[in-house]
């Protein structure tokens, strides 16, 4: 029988986990990104400088996140998802890339379509240096980073909590929601169309956690959507 990822009676650590550890945790996640980033623009004056602090974020999401379920749970990162996937790498990794191939393409032939900012990328754009996205300061945060940090924090640590009292349903459509509301670009416009546009992968990421009973099919399909962004941008 396969080891069930959801918060279940017997198990009493994870099943404690409340909405007052999701608020507490997400509050104070914000309240140092912010922080940060003042500190950065009252601080550092050029914007590479500036931009490199943003590695802090992330990094903090991931390291409070852990310590919180760990100092008062004793809980590890193993019981919010981090574990292997109930489908094997060779079917999710290719399906998750194709999916959010899929999804940049339309989305980059709509009004919506934004530039994700790869001004910092240290690649010469031509031949193969697509490969190398990862690689650069830009690529780095947003296709490694972000996404690690991100589904950690939501489609982990909040998700169980959303889950184990919410149910399911109502779990996949809060956390859905969410997504589309935090990735909406206000200056951009458009804001309804934009909100609907990002259901589709808030839906699919909320989806994969739940299938897979792992957080890692939704951290490569997240970075697979910023990969294929950051990609589209060189190209075009």
């Amino acid at each position: 029988m396969n080891e069930p990822f959801v918060p279940i009676e017997e198990n009493f650590n994870i099943s404690k986990l409340t909405m007052i550890d999701a608020f507490f945790v997400l509050g104070i996640n914000f309240l140092v990104v912010v922080a940060i980033y003042l500190f950065c623009d009252f601080f550092f004056e050029g914007e590479t400088l500036r931009n490199s602090f943003r590695f802090f974020s992330p990094i903090t999401f991931m390291l409070f996140t852990f310590l919180w379920i760990r100092l008062k749970y004793n809980m590890t990162p193993k019981d919010i998802g981090f574990k292997k996937s109930e489908y094997p790498l060779k079917i999710i990794i290719p399906l998750c890339m194709f999916t959010a191939f899929i999804y940049v393409l339309l989305f980059s032939y709509t009004p919506l379509w934004h530039n994700p900012h790869p001004e910092d990328l240290i690649l010469k754009y031509k031949y193969f240096s697509f490969i190398l996205i990862p690689f650069s300061f830009n690529g780095f945060y947003l296709t490694i980073l972000s996404p690690i940090s991100g589904e950690t924090l939501f489609r982990g640590f909040f998700y169980c909590v959303l889950r184990n009292k919410y149910g399911v349903l109502n779990a996949i459509i809060i956390l859905t929601v969410l997504y589309s509301i935090i990735n909406i670009h206000y200056s951009e416009g458009l804001l309804f169309f934009q909100f609907l546009v990002k259901l589709f992968p808030g839906f699919i990421l909320v989806l994969l956690v739940e299938k897979s009973k792992s957080i890692y099919p939704a951290i490569i399909f997240q970075s697979s959507i910023n990969y294929f962004s950051l990609l589209f941008v060189m190209l075009a």
